[in-house]
């Protein structure tokens, strides 16, 4: 889906030192969903699971804030 790919490109380098200092795993998992199932939670942060809570509203954040 190439909204998720520009979404997570462009948080992927913003956030790419914060990743490697231990949140990779994390993102790793998140990127594991389906595709349909990481849009919903991308649009209804509140649907995703706690794991994934943070780093759902750092990708919404980080794209607010690049607009």
């Amino acid at each position: 889906m190439k909204e998720l790919d520009v979404l997570l490109v462009a948080f992927l380098n913003s956030q790419e030192a914060a990743l490697e200092r231990g949140e990779w795993p994390d993102f790793e998992a998140l990127l594991a969903l389906e595709d349909d199932k990481l849009w919903d939670y991308l649009q209804f942060p509140e649907r995703a699971p706690g794991l994934f809570t943070g780093m759902i509203q750092g990708i919404r954040g980080h794209h607010v804030s690049a607009n």
